[in-house]
């Protein structure tokens, strides 16, 4: 038997409140950087893959409250 569509896709790792305050730091100290360049970033140097639209989304004010928040590294 084949394997189902579910199995063939690639197992999606969440990222973590104090991953996503990572990102807004990066960005707030690089505030001219285009969304695709944190992007390159992040898969450098968190070394993880991310897509434009997840960026925009953890830059956005959804998030706005990692900005002061300590977070335990995870």
């Amino acid at each position: 038997m084949g394997r189902s569509r579910n199995s063939e896709r690639p197992r999606r790792h969440g990222f973590s409140d104090f991953k996503r305050q990572k990102i807004r730091a990066y960005h707030q100290k690089h505030p001219g950087l285009l969304q695709l360049e944190v992007t390159r970033w992040v898969s450098n140097f968190l070394r993880q893959k991310i897509n434009q639209s997840l960026i925009s989304e953890i830059l956005s004010d959804k998030f706005k409250q990692l900005n002061l928040a300590k977070l335990p590294r995870g």
